[in-house]
């Protein structure tokens, strides 16, 4: 289930019929991940380690992969501000991986963790991902800029693995260079990013 933030009891959000699917996990960093095999590594290990070893675990109970992606600079964000090489991974590793092995791709930033035991494929069928719906973004709750406005977050997303689904985040990708008024995004802070 998932934890209630008053009650602390677990409960079941999401539906409970719902087919399995297969889902590719991608944690993406140009910092490198350390080993989490003794209690000495994980009392020494870094917040992005220690994620990362939450959500394997959360991955291998629910049969989905997960990889923790050190992105190139010329490969996935020449010119661009680093969270952009997330968005290129997934878009890069879906193409290769292909919707048999993955026919859902899951960016998570480092520094978050899956908080729930329910599957992926339950978020799937609720948001209706299996369905007509492409992509799945968190929401981001406020902005310092503008504290009354709300955004994606593009630290988790999901996205089906599909011509449509994988052309939709190319577009995002491609954004700074098909806009010019939006050209400024490939270096500054873009909000959801």
């Amino acid at each position: 289930g998932t934890p209630n933030p008053v009650t602390c009891d677990c409960e079941v959000i999401f539906p409970e019929d719902h087919e399995n699917v297969t889902a590719c996990i991608f944690m993406v960093d140009t910092r490198r991940k350390s080993s989490l095999r003794n209690i000495t590594s994980v009392l020494n290990a870094r917040f992005w380690t220690l994620t990362y070893g939450i959500n394997r675990l959360y991955a291998e109970d629910h049969g989905y992969e997960i990889e923790y992606v050190q992105p190139d600079n010329q490969t996935h964000f020449p010119n661009r501000k680093v969270g952009w090489g997330k968005v290129k991974v997934v878009i890069d590793r879906l193409r290769e991986y292909g919707p048999e092995r993955c026919a859902y791709g899951v960016s998570i930033d480092t520094d978050a963790f899956f908080r729930s035991s329910e599957p992926l494929a339950a978020v799937i069928k609720y948001y209706g991902l299996d369905d007509d719906k492409l992509a799945l973004f968190s929401q981001e709750y406020h902005t310092e800029l503008r504290p009354n406005n709300t955004f994606i977050n593009g630290g988790f997303f999901i996205v089906r693995n599909s011509e449509a689904g994988v052309d939709l985040l190319e577009e995002w990708y491609n954004v700074p260079e098909d806009y010019p008024d939006m050209a400024h995004l490939r270096r500054e802070n873009p909000q959801g990013l």
